[in-house]
Formats: C-alpha cells, sequence, structure tokens
C-alpha cells in the first residue's frame, strides 16, 4: 500500500470512529453537526474515491460538500424524534443530493446484483430504539419479553458457564450434627457468537430520499429493515445448524439429549381414523408436552408455546367426537394449559417428521443483539440503478443465539414431532 493509500484508509478510519461517536450523542450543537456532515461526506468521499485525505484537508468542508451533492435539506425539528435522529442524520446526508441525472427517475422493480461500489457506510443509533420495538413483534425469539434477552456493543465471542442442580435439595440438619456437601452437576462452557444479517437492497427513488416528509420515509424504511431482519434471524434462532450461523433452538435441544413428544395424532379425540401421528396433533400430544417439563419451568413466567399461524388454527379447531372444541380459546391471546400461545412462523407446520409444536420455559433461550455494530448503508452509485434516478437501502444487523441448559433428561423446554 502506497502512502496516499495508506493515508486515505487511516483517515477513512478516523472518520468513521468520530462519526459513530457523534451518532451516540442525543443531541449535537451546531459545531458539531457541522463536523457530523463534514465526517459523513469525507466518509462517501473517501470510500468512492472522488477525493483523497490530502484533498479534503487542502480544501476545506465547503467545497467538499458541493462536490458531494450540495443541496442542503432541513427538516424541521417538530419532525425529529429523539429515538431516530442518528437515522435521520444518516438519511439528510442522503437527502442533500447526488450528481445530476441527464436520465428520467426509472420505477422501484428495477434490481441489481452489483456490490458495494459507492455506498456510504453510516453507523447510526436507532436500533435500541423503535427498530428493536419492531423486531421484537415479528418472532418472539427476538423479543425481550419472551426469552432471555441481552444486548452487547460489540459482537466478540462470549462464554457462559453452564450446569444442573435440579437433583440436589436441601435437608434438615440437627444441632451439633456433621453436614454433608454435594457438589452441584459438572460445569460446562458454552461460547456465544454473533453472526451478520443483512437485508436485500431495497431501492427508492432519488424523489424519495429528498421527499421533505422524512420522519415518514424514515418509518417506512425502519419497517421493512424490522421485519426483513426478524424473519430470517428468528427463523435461524429456531431451526439455523450451527454452520455459519446459530445452532437453532430445535437442534439445540437435541443436542443436549432433549427426547421429544412423539405425535400420536387426534384420532382419540374427533374419531376420525386418518388423522394419525404423521398428519395431527391431538390434545395427548400437548398433554405429554406439557408435563414432560419439569413443574417448576412449567410454572416460569416465561413458560409459553411456540406455534406458527397455521398450527394454532389446527389446535383451536380440535373437535371431540361429539364436535364439541376441546380447546376453546381466545385467538387474540391465545392460550393452552394456562400459557400463552406465542406464534413464530418460523416453526414448522403440522407434517410428516416437522416439529411443530415447542413448550417450555423459554427463559432458557439467550437470544444476543450486538448492537452496537449495526448500520444502514445506502448504495448511490450501483451500476443499472444511479442512471435510473434510483439509489439502494441495506440494514446490516448481528444476533446470535444460545440454549442455557445442559440437562437432556429434564429439559425446561421440549417439543413435538410428527411420525414420519
Amino acid at each position: 500500500m502506497n502512502l496516499q493509500k495508506l493515508d486515505d484508509f487511516q483517515t477513512l478510519t478516523q472518520y468513521v470512529a468520530e462519526a459513530n461517536t457523534l451518532s451516540k450523542k442525543s443531541h449535537l450543537n451546531k459545531q458539531e453537526e457541522r463536523r457530523y456532515d463534514f465526517l459523513l461526506a469525507g466518509i462517501s468521499l473517501l470510500k468512492s474515491g472522488a477525493a483523497s485525505a490530502t484533498e479534503l484537508r487542502r480544501r476545506g468542508l465547503n467545497d467538499k460538500l458541493a462536490a458531494a451533492g450540495g443541496r442542503r435539506v432541513v427538516f424541521g425539528p417538530d419532525r425529529i424524534t429523539p429515538e431516530r435522529k442518528q437515522l435521520l442524520d444518516a438519511y439528510r446526508q442522503i437527502a442533500r443530493g447526488v450528481e445530476a441525472r441527464f436520465l428520467e427517475a426509472g420505477n422501484g422493480s428495477i434490481t441489481s446484483t452489483a456490490s458495494t461500489s459507492g455506498g456510504t457506510f453510516v453507523p447510526i443509533e436507532y436500533f435500541n430504539g423503535p427498530f428493536q420495538t419492531a423486531v421484537a413483534t415479528v418472532d418472539p425469539l427476538v423479543n425481550p419479553d419472551v426469552v432471555s434477552f441481552i444486548e452487547t456493543d460489540s459482537g466478540a465471542t462470549l462464554t457462559f458457564p453452564l450446569t444442573n442442580d435440579t437433583d440436589n435439595d436441601a435437608a434438615v440438619i440437627g444441632e451439633n450434627t456433621k453436614g454433608s456437601a454435594v457438589d452441584p452437576g459438572a460445569i460446562t462452557q458454552t461460547q456465544n457468537n454473533v453472526f451478520t444479517y443483512r437485508t436485500p437492497k431495497m431501492l427508492t427513488s432519488i424523489e424519495f430520499d429528498q421527499d421533505a416528509l422524512a420522519e415518514y420515509n424514515v418509518g417506512l424504511l425502519e419497517r421493512f429493515f424490522a421485519e426483513r431482519i426478524a424473519r430470517g434471524v428468528g427463523k435461524d434462532l429456531l431451526l439455523g445448524d450451527g454452520s455459519g450461523k446459530p445452532l437453532g433452538l430445535i437442534l439445540s435441544l437435541s443436542a443436549v439429549g432433549v427426547v421429544p413428544i412423539t405425535a400420536s395424532g387426534s384420532s382419540a379425540d374427533d374419531g376420525v381414523s386418518g388423522n394419525t401421528g404423521a398428519n395431527s396433533i391431538g390434545s395427548q400430544d400437548l398433554r405429554n408436552l406439557f408435563f414432560s417439563v419439569q413443574e417448576r419451568y412449567r410454572n416460569s413466567f416465561k413458560a409459553a408455546w411456540l406455534m406458527n399461524d397455521t398450527t394454532l388454527n389446527a389446535i383451536a379447531s380440535l373437535r371431540d367426537k361429539m364436535g364439541h372444541p376441546i380447546f376453546p380459546m381466545d385467538l387474540d391471546k391465545p392460550t393452552l394449559y394456562g400459557k400463552p400461545v406465542r406464534v413464530s412462523p418460523s416453526m414448522d407446520n403440522i407434517g410428516a417428521s416437522q416439529v411443530p409444536i415447542v413448550f417450555g420455559d423459554l427463559s432458557h433461550w439467550l437470544t444476543r443483539h450486538a448492537g452496537g455494530q449495526d448500520y444502514v448503508r445506502n448504495y448511490r452509485e450501483l451500476p443499472g440503478v444511479v442512471e435510473y434516478g434510483l439509489t439502494a437501502w441495506s440494514c446490516f444487523s448481528r444476533w446470535g443465539g444460545q440454549l442455557l441448559s445442559s440437562n437432556g433428561s429434564r429439559p425446561a423446554i421440549n417439543y413435538i414431532m410428527n411420525h414420519t
């Protein structure tokens, strides 16, 4: 690497770090706002090769902002909420404008498989506010109210101790009597990693980026990002095989020796001989699953069922031989045996060799979000996109998961598997 390239790289690293520090502040004064604008413009110019570090230092802020697009769009203070300030700062940089174009704007169906050419790296901090709330509505395994949840600034590997002491009870000891000590079960360790998830690129027109209704536009992006991240993360937290992704809940339970409940089907309930354990779930299957989880875990405030909408519909529709519903429930807040049903779109449908239902104390599942590593990238110079007056957005977010239990004989969580 020549000296000029080294200088550019070091300056880019410095700008990114400083911009990240400023983005974490809840309020920026005028001087800090000007500095932040300059840093974002500098990051864009250095990454695209439009200017060197030497030029940035020599020519100063005004020339470089003009080169980056020049026009400043002002958002009124009543449009900016504190939770979204960092995203709006990044958004304002994009909305300031891009270089002149000579073709009419295209439509949002145009796609591109090009890589990150000309992208702007923008560290933001809105993930811990509305974004995190929106993600939690999509899949229960990313909801802090449902599972054990940890937020970390970095994505470094974390080590957790695991043990089991459920077989050792307190006992009465008489006066002047020697007591005995029993060691807890063997303490083991497990390591937790996070993995980077990227949403597919979302195309928007330059007019959309420049729209004065910035708060509305940011809300749209936020919702799309949250749903796309949650669907990908939620599926891996449940079904991941541990290869370049988390080892999901189902395979984690199998790995520690949990024996699932094999479905026998609903024919004993409804009298339909064709409803076997390969294509249906009966009330006996649900009872067996419920009581396979130790009482102390069933009584946890985070004990819950996991199933998708199709399975919930099948359970709610289950009838006895007289046509009466076996599990009448309020579908707005469904429960089974007094425990809430959490609808998870990532769960299997009922079917041969599938896992359609999970039950247990979900506090024994840890979901980890490395929020300090999240960012949004805007691609403004993608071939096949910029010529049509379009830009692309993508969200990057880091997540991981871990089963916090090593006891397969007394599981805190178990599941039903259909017959083959």
